[in-house]
């Protein structure tokens, strides 16, 4: 299926303080040119999944082809990509599929490829952080 010149999936900020009326506040975009494994076909590239808890203002995501992307929503108005990683192509893929992300209370983050592939990073956040 190609999907060029269609929307990639994007990470939404929402105001659910009343759940009544849950108001859009931001999106979050990836660029196609942050990745090199993109347009590769078959792939995909987008959001997918996100850390299902969260322990302050960042927000792990999935990216698919896009890897993993981290983002913090300190300003819920303008959320800021303060880190990355995307991981090389499984053997014989065309591209990294980032397809699910958790975080532990260390604070490890473990990604795994839809495909093939399990990593464990560690990240240390930028000290400017809006509080």
């Amino acid at each position: 299926m190609l999907r060029r010149g269609r929307p990639h999936g994007c990470l939404w900020v929402l105001d659910v303080t009343d759940l009544a009326r849950i108001q859009p506040l931001a999106i979050f975009e990836v660029s196609e040119l942050d990745s090199p494994w993109s347009r590769a076909t078959p792939g995909r590239f987008g959001a997918h999944q996100f850390q299902e808890h969260m322990q302050d203002t960042l927000v792990y995501c999935s990216w698919f082809a896009g890897g993993l992307r981290i983002v913090d929503v300190a300003d819920a108005l303008a959320p800021q990509e303060v880190g990355y990683f995307i991981p090389e192509p499984g053997q014989g893929k065309a591209a990294p599929q980032t397809n699910d992300v958790d975080v532990d209370r260390r604070g490890l983050i473990y990604i795994v490829d839809r495909f093939a592939g399990f990593d464990i990073l560690e990240f240390s956040p930028p000290s400017h952080r809006i509080p």
